[in-house]
């Protein structure tokens, strides 16, 4: 499902984006977003379920990213990226057993999406794209978000939502409380200085370039 889309009948209205699959059900039933894939409440919404920090997934993909890069890194990118990506399929077995994914289904998937090393452009655009997906299937978007920065991987498509405060640009950094504002001043002023364009959503942070 596309961002920044509402049901509120108006030009933002999922149902007229493009490639709107339909809803389900009729009448009072009637679900807009229905075909639509959507997390199931009771894989997800466990107050006893996992959080995960740092994942062998997330550890994997990173080790297949600093092999195609060239750098010191033991074994080779595509048994990495291939570890990276197994585990993040059997990673959603913790969350509950009903997500759990057939060993077989997910050596057919590998089977069939290999890592590409035919460009270094290739495999980063793949062990980034995966990154994202396995981050943000254990909902640890603050990861998607922060590695989308680091890699510029999946390629994102803004959308320009009515009254948004980036004019349809997606946020690079979080700004500061009031409370820092009001309790550090002069420090606050002193790392605002450091940021091209000031203390709002669009800045880039030191790393971010």
């Amino acid at each position: 499902m596309p961002n920044g889309y509402d049901l509120q009948g108006g030009s933002m209205d999922i149902r007229n984006a493009q490639n709107y699959p339909g809803g389900t059900g009729v009448g009072n039933d009637l679900a807009p977003l229905g075909k639509y894939s959507r997390p199931r409440t009771a894989v997800y919404l466990k107050l006893g379920g996992p959080i995960f920090i740092i994942t062998y997934a997330e550890t994997e993909l990173l080790f297949a990213e600093a092999k195609v890069r060239g750098w010191d890194i033991a074994g080779e990118a595509k048994v990495h990226f291939a570890n990276g990506v197994r585990a993040a399929f059997q990673s959603l077995a913790q969350l509950d057993a009903r997500a759990m994914i057939p060993a077989d289904e997910t050596a057919a998937f590998l089977a069939e999406h290999p890592l590409d090393e035919s460009s270094l452009e290739s495999s980063l655009k793949q062990i980034n794209t995966q990154y994202w997906i396995a981050t943000g299937t254990n909902f640890n978007f603050i990861e998607s978000w922060l590695n989308w920065k680091r890699s510029d991987y999946p390629k994102l498509i803004p959308v320009n939502y009515k009254g948004n405060v980036t004019n349809g640009r997606i946020p690079r950094r979080m700004i500061y409380l009031s409370t820092e504002i009001l309790n550090n001043p002069e420090n606050y002023r002193t790392a605002v200085s450091r940021l091209d364009g000031g203390d709002v959503l669009t800045s880039r942070v030191w790393w971010d370039r």
